[in-house]
């Protein structure tokens, strides 16, 4: 938990992904993080970026 309410404000940074997040979790709405929901961001934040993608011509494919 500790880390992730360290690392929010970084995540939050990175626009793209933290909105595509927000609406996979359902927290579209949300602009107070409750810490709970902070730990689901970071969580789901960890998943994204454990995806490898390759570039394939003008497509991306992933490991």
């Amino acid at each position: 938990m500790e880390l992730a309410l360290e690392r929010f404000p970084d995540i939050q940074t990175e626009t793209e992904k933290f909105q595509t997040m927000r609406r996979h979790l359902n927290m579209s709405s949300v602009t107070t993080f409750s810490d709970e929901q902070k730990l689901m961001v970071y969580r789901e934040y960890k998943r994204l970026n454990s995806i490898l993608l390759e570039p394939a011509g003008y497509q991306f494919s992933f490991c």
